[in-house]
C-alpha cells in the first residue's frame, strides 16, 4: 500500500513539473491566448527606441480617430546665481490659449527617449497584423525632431498577459511587447493633454474676499471690515458678511470653515470644450459665480448648465477651456443662505461705544446708563484713564453686576434664521434699545414677539431676523431682576 502511494506522489510531481515547464515556454498569443510568464526584474529588455529628449520638437497622437499635435518649445534662462537652465513649455496646436498638462506632455517625451520592449513577439511583420490590433493601429504616435526627421509608433491590442501591449515602430518589421505604461502614454487623448488642476488653493486664514453670486438669489459677500470713524462698533470679527445685510455682520467661523473646505474639495473632472463657447454651456449668464482671494491667489470660477446627469459646465478665470465638475460637489453653493454664514448673535455692540440701554421685559421698564469721565495722566507719556460709572434707573450699581446683565442682553443667539414677517406678528413681549456714544450710529432695537410655545420671533429695528428659544428671552427678565436687586453703590 505504501509503495503504491509513493508511486502516485512521484507521478503527480512529475506532472506538475511538466505543466510548469509548458507554462513558461508558451508564447504570448494575441486575442486572449495563453499568456507567457511575466519577465522577472532580472530579465533583459529590448531597446525599441531611444533618443535625447532635448531633440524632440513636438508630437502628434492619434487615438480612436482623434488626432492632435503638441509643440515643444525650449528657452534658456538665467537663474539668480548666474547659472543657466532650460525651460520647456508645451502648446496644443490650434489652441494656443489652452493650458497643457505638462506632466502628460513630458511623459510622451520620456517614452520616446527610452522605449523598452519586454520581448520581440514577431521578428518579421506577420501577414495578418489585425490579430495584434495593428491594422489599423489602436493609437499612433508621430514624433518630430528638431533636425526635421520624424518617427512613428503604433500601439495595438492588449496582450493575453493583460499588462502589456503590442507595438510596432515605423520602418521596423518586428512586433514588440511593451509594458502598459508605454502604451498608455502614446494613447493619451486631447483631453488628457489639457491641464485640469487649475483651481488655486486659497489661504483661508488670510482670505481677503469671498463673493458668491447666484441667479435668483441675493449676492453673498464677505470681506475685512473696519468700523468707519464716528460709528459704533458692532461685533468683534474683522472679517464680516457685508452683503446682503443692511449692516455688516460678524461671520460664523465654523460655518465659514465648512464652506471653505467644501470649496477646496471641488475638482475638475474633465474638459467639455476647448473653444470656450459660453452660450452653448450656459456660461454667458452663469447660474453661479464664486470668487475667493487671498494675498497671493485668486479663485474665480463660473458654473453654467448641467452636462448629463452628474456634471456641470464651468469656466475658470484666466483659462480658455470649458471644464466639467461633479454636480453634487457644488450643491452647497446653491443651498447656503447668507444668514447661515453670519454669526448667530442678534446684535453684539461693544460696551465701550454704548451710552444707554432701555429694556422692557416682564411688564417692567428698565433704564441702564453709563457715564464716563476722563482723568488726565499724572505723568507725561502715560495714557489718560476713562472712568465708567454704571446706573440702573438712575441708581449707581456695581460694575460687575451691570456687566453681567449686559452680557445676557447681547448674548442672545438665533436658533433659526427667518425673514418671514409672520414671526414678529402682534406686539413685542420684550425689547432692548441701545443708544451709542458715536453720533454716527442711531439707536438700535431688538424686539421679541410670541411665536409658539417654544420660540419667540426676533426683529432688529422692525425687520424679522430669527426664531429664538423662549428660555433665552426669559433669561433677560432674570438678569434685569438680578441687577435691580443687586447692591447699590453708596458714597
Amino acid at each position: 500500500m505504501a509503495g503504491k502511494r509513493a508511486k502516485s506522489l512521484i507521478a503527480l510531481g512529475a506532472a506538475v513539473v511538466v505543466l510548469a515547464g509548458a507554462y513558461v515556454l508558451v508564447k504570448t498569443l494575441p486575442g486572449g491566448g495563453a499568456a507567457e510568464e511575466t519577465p522577472s526584474p532580472a530579465a533583459e529588455t529590448v531597446t525599441l527606441y531611444e533618443c535625447d529628449k532635448e531633440d524632440i520638437a513636438g508630437f502628434t497622437l492619434d487615438t480612436a480617430g482623434e488626432s492632435f499635435a503638441v509643440n515643444v518649445d525650449r528657452q534658456e534662462t538665467t537663474k539668480d546665481d548666474g547659472a543657466t537652465q532650460t525651460e520647456t513649455t508645451y502648446t496644443l496646436a490650434g489652441y494656443p490659449d489652452v493650458p497643457v498638462n505638462d506632466a502628460n506632455a513630458g511623459n510622451v517625451l520620456t517614452n520616446v527617449s527610452s522605449l523598452q520592449a519586454v520581448s520581440i513577439v514577431e521578428d518579421k511583420t506577420p501577414a495578418d497584423l489585425a490579430v495584434y490590433g495593428l491594422d489599423p493601429a489602436a493609437a499612433t504616435a508621430a514624433i518630430d525632431f528638431t533636425d526635421g526627421s520624424s518617427v512613428q509608433f503604433y500601439v495595438g491590442n492588449k496582450t493575453g498577459a493583460g499588462n502589456t501591449y503590442y507595438m510596432m515602430k515605423q520602418g521596423d518589421p518586428a512586433v514588440y511587447e511593451v509594458k502598459l505604461l508605454y502604451a498608455n502614454r502614446f494613447s493619451y487623448t486631447r483631453e488628457d493633454m489639457v491641464k485640469t488642476d487649475v483651481l488655486p488653493a486659497i489661504n483661508t486664514v488670510a482670505m481677503e474676499r469671498l463673493l458668491l453670486k447666484r441667479a435668483g438669489q441675493p449676492d453673498i459677500e464677505a470681506a475685512p471690515y473696519t468700523t468707519p470713524e464716528g460709528q459704533a462698533r458692532i461685533g468683534v470679527s474683522g472679517f464680516k458678511v457685508v452683503s446682503p445685510f443692511t449692516r455688516p455682520r460678524d461671520i460664523d467661523a465654523d460655518t465659514l470653515d465648512t464652506f471653505l473646505q467644501n470649496v477646496a474639495a471641488i475638482r475638475i473632472t474633465g474638459v467639455a470644450s476647448l473653444d470656450g463657447d459660453r452660450d452653448q454651456y450656459g456660461l454667458s449668464e452663469p447660474r453661479i459665480e464664486l470668487l475667493e482671494t487671498d494675498a497671493d491667489n485668486t479663485l474665480h470660477v463660473y458654473f453654467g448648465d448641467d452636462i448629463g446627469d452628474t456634471e456641470i459646465a464651468c469656466m475658470v478665470a484666466g483659462y480658455a477651456p470649458i471644464y466639467t465638475v461633479d454636480k453634487d460637489s457644488i450643491a452647497f453653493l446653491e443651498e447656503i443662505q447668507a444668514p447661515e454664514l453670519a454669526d448667530k448673535f442678534l446684535l453684539l455692540p461693544m460696551i465701550d461705544d454704548v451710552k444707554g440701554i432701555d429694556v422692557t421685559v416682564g411688564g417692567k421698564n428698565y433704564a441702564m446708563t453709563i457715564e464716563r469721565r476722563t482723568e488726565k495722566a499724572e505723568k507725561e507719556g502715560e495714557e489718560d484713564t476713562v472712568v465708567e460709572t454704571f446706573f440702573l434707573d438712575g441708581v449707581e450699581k456695581e460694575d460687575q453686576a451691570f456687566r453681567d446683565a449686559y452680557q445676557v442682553l447681547i448674548g442672545v443667539r438665533a436658533d433659526t434664521f427667518s425673514d418671514d414677517p409672520a414671526v414678529i406678528a402682534g406686539e413685542p413681549v420684550a425689547s432692548v434699545t441701545y443708544t451709542f456714544v458715536p453720533q454716527g450710529t442711531p439707536p438700535m432695537t431688538v424686539s421679541y414677539y410670541t411665536y409658539d410655545t417654544d420660540f419667540y420671533g426676533a426683529a432688529l429695528d422692525g425687520e424679522p431676523q430669527a426664531l429664538v428659544a423662549k428660555r433665552k428671552v426669559d433669561a433677560i427678565a432674570d438678569a434685569m431682576t438680578a441687577l435691580e436687586e443687586s447692591a447699590d453703590v453708596t458714597e
